[in-house]
């Protein structure tokens, strides 16, 4: 069986998440984000959990979702209390609330942080590069072995392992698709043996 790597993209077919800037500063809250976003650094420590609506109602409610400007994309309530999804995506990054008021529940932005880059999994000298654009990644597959989630640096997306003979828990393509979930793409980046 061969290992392969997805990139994990938003399907933008799902229901978003706006934040309510009747509620907030959306201005103060950036400019208190963005220069952590740009280290990567964990905002949790003062986070409070950020009121938001849902933009476009009438579309169906996906378990991952956009969500705002400052996370990668949102995770539904559902997600969250999945132990085993939880902990698969905070091996790159971290879930921050947010309350969904006309729905009467939170769900989480799901923002990167530096505790999930992976410098090492990447073959820099095999990968296809242009005007510092990774145009074709190149990965050492026994530096995958371990599974889950990760980020390269440079990269502002959140890349998936996925090995058939991995288990489940540690495989989060194949826990996203044995639980059924929906609101994510995954592009496959690279194969084993391609």
């Amino acid at each position: 069986m061969s290992v392969s790597v997805f990139r994990m993209r938003k399907d933008l077919r799902f229901r978003s998440y706006g934040y309510d800037c009747n509620a907030i500063d959306e201005h103060s809250l950036m400019a208190r984000e963005h220069p952590a976003r740009m280290k990567r650094e964990s905002i949790s420590d003062w986070w409070t959990p950020v009121p938001c609506f849902p933009q476009n109602p009438m579309t169906e409610a996906g378990d991952f979702f956009t969500a705002g400007t400052i996370g990668l994309f949102g995770v539904s309530d559902r997600v969250f209390e999945d132990e085993t999804a939880r902990n698969l995506l905070q091996e790159a990054g971290e879930l921050l609330p947010l309350v969904v008021s006309e729905e009467s529940r939170t769900v989480f932005c799901y923002r990167i942080t530096s505790k999930g880059l992976r410098h090492e999994v990447l073959d820099n000298e095999r990968s296809v590069t242009e005007n510092y654009f990774k145009l074709q990644l190149v990965f050492f597959p026994d530096r995958l072995r371990s599974g889950g989630c990760f980020n390269l640096p440079g990269e502002i997306d959140v890349f998936a392992v996925h090995d058939p003979s991995m288990p489940p828990d540690r495989d989060f393509f194949q826990w996203y698709h044995l639980k059924g979930y929906t609101g994510l793409k995954f592009e496959q980046m690279w194969r084993e043996d391609s």
